[in-house]
C-alpha cells in the first residue's frame, strides 16, 4: 500500500490537508527560489507535488522487490515536504554543520561560474561553462582564448571569485548575437573539437575547414599590406626596408610615433591570444591522444595509467582503464 500526502501519516500535522506550495516551502525551496532583494519566489510548477509522486513510486517499487524476494509486503509513506527536503542537496548539512543559510541568489549559484542566463540580440539564452574545459571552448567561441588562461578565470575557484565581471564580459558578447546564431556557433566549435577527438564526426567539415582558411587569407592579405607599408614608411623615414615596428616608432614623428607605438600593443596582445588559443588546442590533442592510447588497450596489451605515488606508469592488460592509485 502506498500512500501520499501533505505531511505523512503520522507527527503532529498528519491530519492536516496537504498543498504542494505549502509542502514547497516547508521543504525549503521556496526560500532559496527568487532574487535576493526581493521576497521568495515559486517554481513555475507544481513540483511539490511531482516530487511527492515520484519519490511514492520509487518506494512502491522497492516494495515490489522487496515482496518479491521476501513475501512480505510494505507499506510506503511518501510526503510532499519530506519529497522537496530530500532535494535541498546539501543546505540542512550546511546549516547543522557550518551555521550558513543559503539564500536567495537569483539566476545563479554563487562561486559557480559562468553559469547564468545571458541577452541575445533577440531574447536570452542559458549558459553553463563552468567545468575547465568546457570554459576553454567558450573562450575560444568568443574569439578570447586568452580567458581561459587569465589568472582571474583559468580554473574553478578563480572563476567563482570573479564571477560578476566574467558574466558581465560574457553578456557583452552574447548580446551582439541572436539567439539561434549564438547556439548554432556554440553547436559549432563543439562539434569541431570532436571532430579532432572522434572519427566519423564530419557534419562540420566543410564549416570549420572554411573558417581556418578564411583566418589564413585574412591574415595573408594583411602581412602583405603591412610589409608594403612600412617598407615604404621605412624609406621615408631613412630606415631600412627591413625595420621592425619599435624601430618605426622610435624614428616617427608626433603623432604617428604614438599611433604605432598603439599598433604594436594591439600586434603583440593578437600574438598572445593566438598563442593562448594554440595551448587550448595543444591540451586538447593530448586528451584526446590519452583516450586513443586508452582505447587501445586491447589491441596493444598495456596502457598508461597513475601508480600509488601519482606518477604515470603503464599498466599491462589486467590493469584496464582503471587508474591504480585507488
Amino acid at each position: 500500500m502506498a500512500r501520499v500526502s501533505g505531511y505523512g501519516q503520522t507527527g503532529p500535522y498528519s491530519q492536516r490537508a496537504g498543498y504542494g506550495g505549502i509542502g514547497e516551502a516547508m521543504g525549503g525551496l521556496r526560500y532559496i527560489v527568487g532574487e535576493p532583494d526581493r521576497p521568495p519566489s515559486r517554481v513555475g510548477i507544481s513540483i511539490g507535488d511531482s516530487l511527492a509522486g515520484v519519490h511514492a513510486c520509487m518506494g512502491i517499487l522497492a516494495a515490489l522487490h522487496h515482496r518479491e524476494r521476501t513475501g512480505v509486503g510494505q507499506l510506503v509513506d511518501a510526503a510532499i515536504y519530506e519529497s522537496v527536503l530530500n532535494m535541498m542537496e546539501s543546505l540542512v548539512t550546511e546549516y547543522d554543520q557550518l551555521g550558513h543559510v543559503r539564500e536567495r541568489s537569483g539566476a545563479i549559484l554563487p562561486r559557480i561560474a559562468p553559469s547564468n542566463v545571458y541577452p541575445t540580440r533577440d531574447g536570452i539564452v542559458m549558459i553553463g561553462a563552468n567545468q575547465d574545459t568546457v570554459f576553454a571552448r567558450l573562450c575560444t567561441a568568443m574569439q578570447t582564448p586568452a580567458l581561459a588562461s587569465d589568472t582571474r578565470y583559468r580554473d574553478h575557484e578563480a572563476r567563482g571569485t570573479h564571477q560578476q565581471e566574467l558574466d558581465a564580459i560574457i553578456a557583452q558578447w552574447t548580446a551582439t548575437l541572436g539567439t539561434r546564431e549564438l547556439l548554432e556557433l556554440l553547436l559549432f566549435k563543439l562539434e569541431e573539437e570532436q571532430l579532432m577527438l572522434a572519427a566519423g564526426r564530419s557534419r562540420w567539415l566543410a564549416h570549420a575547414t572554411r573558417e581556418v582558411e578564411l583566418v589564413l587569407d585574412q591574415i595573408r592579405t594583411t602581412e602583405v599590406i603591412r610589409a608594403a607599408q612600412a617598407q615604404a614608411a621605412a624609406e621615408f623615414l631613412r630606415l631600412p626596408p627591413d625595420a621592425s615596428l619599435a624601430q618605426l616608432a622610435d624614428a616617427a614623428p608626433l603623432p604617428w610615433s604614438d599611433l604605432l607605438q598603439d599598433h604594436r600593443k594591439a600586434f603583440m596582445a593578437l600574438t598572445a591570444e593566438v598563442t593562448a588559443l594554440a595551448e587550448v588546442n595543444r591540451g586538447l590533442l593530448t586528451t584526446g591522444l590519452r583516450a586513443a592510447r586508452e582505447t587501445m588497450l586491447a589491441v596493444t596489451g598495456s596502457v598508461e595509467t597513475y601508480g600509488r605515488t601519482g606518477q604515470s606508469v603503464t599498466g599491462d592488460r589486467r590493469a584496464r582503464l582503471v587508474d591504480e592509485a585507488y
